[in-house]
């Protein structure tokens, strides 16, 4: 029972990084554009938050004690990582460009699961 959650905490993870490459190879179509500024940036950090979150699930799987700090610290690194690695992806895709904010949003987002992690599983014991 303990491997089968621990593929479905890891594929939920793998699925969801598969989903962020896959919508950033993606053109950006034209008129798609928020109006206002640095919309993305908020969208950014709420997306990195989730990932961060699956990936403290994946790397903790021990529902019943605290992630240990160097959890939290790796999850929310391998995260900013993997923001920073997608945004040199999207310097190769037509209309998208790689931007240092949108990997600033990423680490920010990473940083707020991070810090936010233990307190919201208490309170709600499903997330674990």
């Amino acid at each position: 029972m303990k491997s089968s959650r621990a593929y479905l905490r890891w594929g939920a993870l793998f699925a969801y990084a598969g989903l962020i490459f896959f919508v950033s190879s993606r053109e950006i179509p034209p008129g798609l554009v928020p109006a206002i500024p640095h919309l993305d940036k908020a969208a950014h950090l709420v997306e990195y938050v989730i990932l961060a979150g699956l990936t403290f699930r994946a790397l903790w799987p021990d529902v019943e004690r605290p992630a240990p700090t160097w959890v939290l610290v790796l999850g929310a690194v391998l995260s900013t990582v993997y923001g920073a690695a997608d945004e040199f992806h999207q310097y190769f895709v037509p209309t998208r460009e790689c931007n240092w904010l949108d990997i600033a949003a990423d680490g920010v987002g990473s940083a707020i699961a991070s810090a936010v992690w233990e307190p919201l599983t208490w309170k709600f014991r499903r997330l674990r």
